[in-house]
């Protein structure tokens, strides 16, 4: 097992959105719905590292412009 290691907000920000847009990417995904719901698992899981009681909602509210997490599930379930 490897030595644990401390990583900044910006690597583990930088590795998170890397790993979304190589799977959409290597998968074809298209455009709505499943890469939608990647983008708010990388946004969820780099709010919930500094707001760790926060829920879907505030990660909506503080990452998406003027929309809300209503709408965004509605990306997803497109």
């Amino acid at each position: 097992m490897p030595e644990p290691t401390a990583y900044t907000h910006d690597q583990i920000a930088v590795a998170l959105n890397r790993a979304s847009a190589d799977i959409s990417e290597a998968a074809s995904l298209p455009d709505e719905g499943t890469i939608d719901a990647l983008n708010l698992l990388v946004n969820a899981a780099i709010h919930y590292l500094e707001h760790p009681g926060d829920g879907l909602a505030e990660v909506v509210e503080a990452d998406y412009d003027a929309t809300t997490l209503d709408k965004v599930l509605g990306w997803i379930s497109s």
